[in-house]
C-alpha cells in the first residue's frame, strides 16, 4: 500500500516535469517515505540476518579491515553501535544515503527525473534498498560518481569507486567507465567488441581456469574459488541479454546525435559486454552488471525525449506530407513509442509480480 502511494506521488511529480515545473516538496515526500520504509523494516529480506550479525559482532576496526575487503558496512555498523544507536538507525542512515544519492543523480542526469524515479521504484528499489543494501549503496555511489567523469576529475572519481568498493567489491567493474568519456560508438566498434564478447560467453572458462591452475599455478585458494563455480546452477540470462540489447539498439539509433546521452549509452553498452564476458560467472554477471542496468533509468527518459518533445508536436504541414523522409521520421517515432509502451508494461509486470507473489526476478535475470 505504501509503495502504491509513492507511485501516485511519482506520477504527480512526472506531470510537473512535463510542464517544466520543479516540485521539491513532492520529491522530498517520496524520499522520506522510501527511506522510512527501508530503514524501519523488521526481519525483511534474505540478507537481513547477515546485516544484523555484522552489527552485533562488530568489535574493532582492526578486526574488520583484517578480515574483510568490503569493510564499509561493518565499519558503519561499528560506529553506530559504539555511539549507542540501534540497528534500525543504521538501516535508516544507509537507506538515506543510497536513495538520496540515486534521486540526486536522476535529477542531475535525466531529462525527466520523475520517470527515472519510477523505473527505479519498479525495478530496483525493493531488491537493492530493502534487501541487498550494501550493493544498493555501492550502486548509488557509482551512479553519483558519473558527474566526476563529466567534469574529468579522475582523483575524485577514483575515491568514489574506492568508497563504493568498500561496500561491495563488484563496484570495481565500474572504474573503466571513466575512460569511455568522449568515445563515440560506431557500427564498426560495436562489431569489433561484441563478437569477441559473444565468443568468450560460449567458452567454458571455469573448466579452462581449473585446468591451468591444476597443471601450472597449483593454488589451493584458486582451486577452492573455481570449484565453487564449476557445476553452479547458473540461471538463464537469455532474457536480460535480449532486453538490454534491444534497449541499447534503440538508444544507439535514436540518440546517436545527442551528446548529453552519449556517456550513458557507452556505459550501458559496456555493461552488456561485461554481462556477456562473465555470463558463466553468476555473481559477477548478475550482481556485477546491475550497476550498468541502472543506466536504463536514465537512457529511457532520453529515448522518450527524443521521440516526444515536451510540446508533443509531431504533426507535419500539408506541404510536407509527400516528403518520404518526414514520413519515415514520424514512423520511427511511432516504433519507438510502441517499444517504450511495451517496456513500460514489462516494468509494471515485474513490480506487480514481486508485490503479489514474492517471486521477484531476484537478480534481475530478465
Amino acid at each position: 500500500m505504501v509503495l502504491i502511494v509513492v507511485i501516485f506521488l511519482i506520477i504527480l511529480h512526472l506531470t510537473h516535469n512535463i510542464i517544466n515545473k520543479k516540485n521539491y516538496s513532492i520529491n522530498t515526500c517520496i524520499l522520506i517515505i522510501l527511506v522510512l520504509l527501508a530503514g524501519l523494516r523488521d526481519s525483511y529480506g534474505a540478507d537481513y540476518s547477515s546485516y544484523l550479525e555484522y552489527y552485533n559482532n562488530s568489535i574493532s576496526f582492526h578486526q574488520i579491515v583484517a578480515t574483510n575487503l568490503e569493510s564499509g558496512f561493518e565499519s558503519l555498523a561499528l560506529i553506530f553501535k559504539s555511539i549507542g544507536f540501534g540497528f534500525n538507525t543504521l538501516l535508516l542512515f544507509v537507506a538515506f544515503l543510497a536513495i538520496s544519492l540515486k534521486i540526486r543523480s536522476f535529477n542531475t542526469f535525466s531529462p525527466y527525473p520523475a520517470l527515472s524515479l519510477m523505473i527505479y521504484l519498479l525495478m530496483f528499489y525493493v531488491t537493492d534498498d530493502l534487501e541487498q543494501i550494501r550493493g544498493g549503496l555501492a550502486i548509488a555511489i557509482t551512479l553519483y560518481s558519473i558527474k566526476y567523469i563529466q567534469n574529468r576529475k579522475i582523483f575524485k572519481y577514483t575515491l568514489m569507486i574506492i568508497l563504493a568498493f568498500a561496500f561491495h567489491r563488484s563496484a570495481i567493474l565500474f572504474y573503466p567507465v571513466y575512460f569511455l568519456w568522449g568515445f563515440k560508438l560506431t557500427k564498426k566498434s560495436i562489431f569489433l567488441t561484441l563478437v569477441p564478447a559473444v565468443i568468450i560467453s560460449r567458452l567454458d572458462v571455469m573448466t579452462l581456469l581449473n585446468s591451468v591452475n591444476t597443471q601450472l599455478i597449483q593454488s589451493n585458494y584458486l582451486h577452492d574459488r573455481i570449484s565453487g563455480y564449476i557445476g553452479y546452477d547458473t540461471p538463464s540470462l537469455t532474457g536480460t541479454i535480449l532486453l538490454r540489447t534491444t534497449i541499447f539498439v534503440f538508444s544507439f539509433l535514436y540518440l546517436y546525435k545527442n551528446e548529453d546521452s552519449n556517456i550513458f549509452i557507452n556505459i550501458y553498452y559496456y555493461g552488456i559486454l561485461v554481462l556477456l564476458i562473465f555470463v558463466r560467472f553468476p555473481i559477477i554477471s548478475i550482481r556485477g552488471t546491475l550497476y550498468f542496468r541502472y543506466i536504463e533509468a536514465i537512457i529511457v527518459p532520453f529515448l522518450l525525449q527524443s521521440v516526444i518533445p515536451m510540446n508533443l508536436n509531431i504533426t507535419i504541414s500539408s506541404e510536407k506530407k509527400k516528403d518520404l523522409r518526414v514520413l519515415f521520421s514520424i514512423g520511427k517515432k511511432y516504433i519507438a513509442l510502441i517499444f517504450l509502451g511495451v517496456l513500460s508494461v514489462y516494468y509494471v509486470i515485474n513490480f506487480m509480480t514481486y508485490m503479489t507473489s514474492q517471486t521477484y526476478f531476484y537478480y534481475n535475470t530478465i
